[in-house]
């Protein structure tokens, strides 16, 4: 009997993508949750791919991630403004189009 293959580590389908991420040369994929607390990254892979490389880094570094993520992207209240404001530019543009 021969043994089973070899499977790669699959990034989590209930995990979301973040945003991508350069570190050191190599551009990486973050997935994780957010919410009002923040972004919390639970996995990275390399950019394009579902390869999880989870085990291969240390959490203190998948913290990082979450902080620069913090840092940088915007947050939930953000978002909401911003999809506000899309969808009432949205219903604007529908009612002039109608009229």
């Amino acid at each position: 009997m021969r043994p089973a293959p070899h499977q790669q580590p699959k990034v989590s389908r209930t995990l979301r993508l973040l945003t991508s991420y350069i570190h050191e040369g190599v551009k990486l994929d973050l997935y994780g949750t957010f919410d009002e607390d923040g972004y919390e990254v639970n996995d990275i892979a390399l950019a394009g791919t579902n390869v999880s490389l989870f085990e291969l880094v240390p959490v203190e570094f998948l913290d990082r991630l979450s902080n620069w993520c913090n840092d940088k992207l915007p947050s939930v209240r953000e978002v909401r403004i911003q999809s506000a404001m899309e969808a009432q530019y949205e219903r604007m543009k529908w009612a002039r189009e109608a009229a």
